[in-house]
């Protein structure tokens, strides 16, 4: 089935909403607590929901190309040793072993069920593949350098105590980490935050030292890679049409920047989080287990993060309710 072709009206609408949208985003930085801004973000939504319309008929899958994998013998003992290899992260850290080993464990346990759901095809693909063309790559290029100079300009412009979570932050990476110790991962750290995500936000201290700037950047990587995970989303769920509005508006939100140049773990779930539904999602296109199985493994990482990605797994099950009413297959 051939694709529709792009109305001028449909690209008008687009652009009116994105505008509408900005405007919507300095109304409400100016009073967070009127009515109209926070109308005009609804407005916008909608108006954008109106233009991308339905998803682009693409042609129905005719084959499927399975990988080859390996036989249910070989995907149990897989499968058991995954469970294994989970089962001996937890105790290992509960346990107070060396904390590289149980964080060894949880990873290999990872690899591990990958390899026992290889090639597998939990249901038929839904949806052929969309090519990606070389306009669409420079675009979503263009716009993670947006979005990388929005989070990292400036950084130092704010003061070093501006947010008081950010020295605590430093404060307990250098407490844990000092004299070349190493925490237990699978434990809270500072204000029940998990080491895992407060570690994460130390990613860049080993070579850049342990400064305020330092925890920004790496608030604003993830950050950034939140916009390109919101671009895949988008995509997987309509088209280009959809993902590139969709990623210019989180690429230029006032509160996901601010976020994003801060020292403090926040902006992972701003990754995380669109990951975990990026890959449901695949897998619904897809129907690829591999898909699902990561799905799960995002879910979880956002869990280890913030303790906001608390609130995940319950948005994914509630989409995953919606999915099932309005879009059965």
């Amino acid at each position: 089935m051939a694709e529709p072709r792009s109305s001028g009206l449909r690209e008008a609408a687009s652009i009116s909403a994105i505008v509408l949208a900005v405007y919507a985003q300095w109304i409400v930085h100016r009073n967070p607590y009127g009515f109209w801004g926070w109308l005009l973000f609804v407005v916008a939504a909608l108006s954008m929901a109106v233009a991308a319309g339905r998803p682009e008929p693409v042609a129905a899958p005719t084959a499927v190309e399975p990988l080859r994998p390996s036989g249910t013998a070989g995907r149990i003992g897989f499968g058991f040793l995954a469970v294994l290899a989970c089962a001996g992260a937890t105790y290992g850290a509960a346990a107070g072993w060396h904390p590289v080993l149980p964080l060894v464990s949880w990873g290999a346990s990872l690899i591990l069920a990958s390899l026992a759901v290889r090639g597998w095809t939990a249901a038929p693909p839904a949806r052929v593949r969309q090519p990606w063309s070389a306009l669409e790559i420079a675009a979503v290029a263009t716009l993670l350098v947006v979005a990388a100079l929005a989070r990292t300009l400036w950084l130092d412009s704010l003061p070093r105590a501006y947010f008081g979570d950010e020295p605590r932050v430093a404060a307990f990476l250098y407490r844990e980490y000092r004299g070349g110790r190493i925490p237990n991962f699978f434990t809270m750290g500072w204000n029940t935050w998990p080491v895992v995500g407060l570690s994460l936000q130390g990613i860049f201290v080993p070579w850049l030292g342990l400064h305020m700037t330092t925890l920004r950047l790496s608030a604003a990587l993830f950050g950034t890679l939140g916009v390109l995970v919101t671009y895949l989303l988008a995509r997987e769920l309509g088209s280009w049409r959809l993902a590139l509005p969709a990623a210019f508006l989180f690429a230029v939100c006032r509160t996901a920047i601010d976020f994003s140049r801060l020292g403090i773990a926040h902006s992972q779930i701003l990754f995380f989080e669109p990951l975990a539904l990026y890959l449901w999602w695949r897998g619904v296109n897809g129907g690829r287990a591999l898909s699902y199985l990561w799905a799960g493994i995002a879910t979880g990482w956002c869990m280890y993060s913030y303790n906001a990605g608390q609130l995940v797994p319950p948005l994914l099950f509630a989409w995953m309710g919606l999915a099932a009413v309005f879009a059965p297959r």
